[in-house]
């Protein structure tokens, strides 16, 4: 069951990551925020960054802090 969730998971990641920014924006604005950060965390910095130019900026600021948190030590 892991893995198929695993591949359904990559599967949005690469459906986002090949969409064109602005409709991918509006996808992950609307998606858990769990999921908006994994897929997020999935997908290259150069796009993640181009999609997240059209997130609105309260929803930017809050996945953008938790893929932080995912990919920096903890102090």
């Amino acid at each position: 069951a892991e893995g198929a969730k695993d591949a359904k998971d990559r599967r949005l990641v690469d459906v986002l990551a090949n969409s064109k920014a602005k409709q991918a924006a509006s996808v992950l604005g609307r998606l858990d925020h769990k999921i908006a950060v994994k897929v997020l965390a999935g997908m290259r910095g150069r796009r993640a960054g181009e999609v997240l130019t059209f997130v609105k900026p309260e929803r930017a600021a809050q996945l953008t802090e938790a893929l932080a948190r995912m990919q920096l030590p903890l102090d």
